[in-house]
């Protein structure tokens, strides 16, 4: 979120004006935490839509429960939002793949009349979807996520969508998949020390 002072100043003077305060420096310091808080609520809420929507089957009570706080989406809809997600997920999707999707979504969000559309709040100093409106919500999720979007390494993974804390990262964090990291590299270690000692009483018989 970019902190515009004048902005956040003009805001906090009509907010403290409307509850009665005295000093309008308290209403600066309440606002600026409200929008801070407000924003940071709204990045953890569309982040855990994206998991969702890419890791939870579609008739799960965890995506549905999401997205009753929409407006109505079809099964058709969701069905393609998520497979678009799963499509775009991996790192070596190329970026011009990842780009239509996010182009298809803003057209969704923004070019229906009876959907809830964008909004300029200058405070927030951004452009901001409404938060009923799925696409919208769903594209700005991906603006904020995409480059933390990563696949687990783990086969058996059974929420193979992740967000990766590092660019090397492979696995996900969860205890079956650590662990099948774990195994996997002391497999290949031993089978690399075989190899090399192998080799080694090769070079010995010789």
């Amino acid at each position: 979120m970019v902190w515009n002072k004048n902005a956040l100043e003009t805001a906090a003077k009509e907010w403290a004006a409307d509850l009665g305060l005295a000093d309008y420096r308290e209403g600066v310091r309440d606002t600026v935490r409200f929008f801070r808080n407000a924003d940071r609520e709204m990045r953890k809420s569309r982040r855990l839509l994206l998991d969702r929507v890419a890791n939870a089957p579609l008739e799960s009570r965890q995506l549905q429960r999401r997205m009753e706080s929409f407006e109505p989406v079809t099964p058709v809809q969701l069905a393609y939002a998520k497979k678009a997600l799963q499509l775009i997920w991996p790192r070596d999707v190329p970026i011009p793949s990842k780009q239509q999707v996010v182009d298809l979504l803003l057209a969704a969000a923004s070019k229906s009349a009876d959907r809830p559309g964008v909004f300029a709040p200058l405070a927030f100093g951004h452009l901001e979807f409404d938060a009923k409106n799925f696409p919208g919500q769903l594209l700005i999720a991906i603006l904020e996520n995409w480059p933390f979007m990563a696949v687990c390494g783990n086969p058996e993974c059974k929420t193979p969508y992740f967000f990766s804390k590092r660019s090397t990262q492979k696995y996900c964090e969860r205890g079956e998949c650590t662990r099948y990291a774990v195994r996997k590299k002391a497999l290949k270690w031993w089978n690399d020390k075989r190899a090399k000692t192998s080799k080694s009483k090769g070079k010995g018989k010789q």
